[in-house]
């Protein structure tokens, strides 16, 4: 039985996306203690504050979610060096209302995965500084995945790369445990 229930976004709408194959491989060597599900965010509209203030079943969908999760994980490519469009639209609609979204009320583990050497680098950077003035529960182990297509044994992560990604979700679900969001 799951002790903790995480909820997954993965910044990239591609269906083969390296992140959703980290998130695919994560959940199959999640802890039994750990449930760990990914969201849909097809349908979630750019954000847009008219939209928002009109209500949108998508991002209601999301926020709930989220909120009835005890944490989120955030699992983003690079590109250009920097955070996607797609991961930082969701980060933004989960941020609203300001101090209220649910962002600001849950544990937020953080991992980018690249096919190049720096494994994300620029992206962990750039949504860190965001992540830790928005979000009071932002753990500050972030997984960082360089060189993912080296990595795998018949198109599947290896055994270290398993044994870093196991790592990482117990130590994110000993930070959600904790009760590691603060008041904001």
């Amino acid at each position: 039985m799951d002790d903790i229930s995480l909820v997954a976004v993965v910044g990239s709408l591609r269906a083969a996306s390296i992140n959703a194959r980290v998130l695919d491989a994560l959940i199959a060597v999640a802890p039994e203690h750990i449930g760990l599900r990914r969201l849909d965010i097809s349908g979630v509209p750019l954000y847009n504050a008219d939209v928002e203030q009109a209500g949108h079943a998508a991002v209601d969908k999301l926020k709930s979610e989220v909120m009835d999760a005890d944490g989120l994980v955030i699992l983003t490519p690079e590109y250009n060096m920097s955070v996607p469009a797609v991961t930082k639209n969701i980060v933004d609609w989960l941020s609203r209302p300001v101090l209220e979204g649910p962002i600001n009320q849950q544990p937020v583990g953080l991992i980018a995965a690249t096919p190049g050497r720096r494994g994300g680098a620029g992206a962990i950077d750039h949504l860190s500084q965001v992540l830790s003035v928005i979000a009071p529960g932002y753990f500050p182990e972030t997984l960082s995945i360089a060189s993912f297509n080296h990595r795998l044994d018949d198109g599947r992560p290896d055994d270290d790369l398993l044994g870093e990604m196991t790592t990482w979700l117990n130590a994110f679900g000993d930070f959600v445990r904790a009760g590691a969001v603060a008041s904001v």
